[in-house]
């Protein structure tokens, strides 16, 4: 029968993007808290929750092995959410989060060393809970880590 190999230590790819998803949104709220008051890590039950926030979607993953490296791409999307009260301010922070978080993902593309975070779409969309209307854009991005096949 075979014998299993463990190995010494785990990687940690999946844990540590989300933290860096998470960081990346904090210093956006901290920097603007008029057009970002709070980050969640999904999307919570009920979408009046204290807006405008962002909020983590699915995130998937796939994995591929080619010539002794293991390549793991993790897609995703932040969804922005803000009750249309005055479309015209709403479209203004819209834009603000949108422009902003380009550039943020383009100078933070390293902020895992192992692999490369880029951000690869914006589009506009709209959600609603019982009378209420809400703006919902999404930023779509990708993550790709390359490691050895054994990862260590």
């Amino acid at each position: 029968m075979p014998t299993p190999v463990l190995p010494g230590s785990y990687r940690t790819d999946r844990a540590d993007l989300q933290a860096a998803i998470v960081a990346i949104v904090d210093a956006f709220v901290a920097a603007n808290p008029t057009v970002v008051r709070k980050m969640w890590h999904t999307m919570p039950q009920s979408l009046m929750a204290e807006g405008p926030f962002v909020a983590i979607g699915s995130i998937t993953e796939t994995v591929r092995h080619t010539e002794g490296l293991r390549i793991r791409v993790f897609e995703g999307a932040l969804a922005y959410v803000d009750v249309m009260t005055d479309n015209m301010e709403v479209d203004d922070r819209i834009n603000v989060f949108s422009d902003m978080m380009a550039d943020l993902f383009t100078v933070n593309a390293r902020i895992l060393p192992e692999g490369m975070l880029e951000q690869t779409g914006f589009e506009e969309g709209e959600l609603q809970q019982g009378p209420v209307r809400m703006a919902a854009p999404t930023l779509t991005w990708r993550y790709t880590v390359q490691t050895g096949d054994t990862g260590y």
